[in-house]
């Protein structure tokens, strides 16, 4: 995906169609079949990759920079059962940059934490 600065950063979960499952929210509430992950504003990539970074250890991803992302929710195994099952779903993401020297691809480090504040004089 490429994203420019004040673009809206999303992901759409769409469950296939004809399934015996039916794809509910995290909240156990009906989702059409799709359900839309979203973060919007200046920074909307930021605050899309803060909401939705796993804390599960990505130990096969191929770039030490790589990040997973998870988004959570649940199914239904049948409309006749109210049984419901939660599930994770994973998306693997690694930032690219052109480096500015060479003109290649550089995979980013994304940082743990984000200043909050501004630098004050000392």
């Amino acid at each position: 995906m490429h994203w420019r600065f004040s673009d809206t950063t999303g992901f759409d979960l769409r469950w296939a169609s004809g399934s015996p499952y039916t794809l509910l929210t995290a909240d156990k509430q009906a989702s059409g079949g799709e359900l839309n992950f979203t973060a919007g504003g200046y920074w909307s990539l930021l605050r899309f990759i803060q909401q939705y970074r796993s804390e599960r250890n990505d130990s096969s991803a191929l770039q030490e920079e790589a990040m997973l992302l998870q988004f959570n929710a649940a199914v239904q195994k049948s409309m006749q059962s109210n049984e419901t099952t939660p599930i994770q779903v994973f998306v693997r993401m690694t930032l690219m940059g052109i480096d500015p020297q060479t003109q290649q691809a550089k995979a980013l480090k994304f940082p743990e934490r984000f200043p909050s504040a501004a630098p004050k004089d000392a």
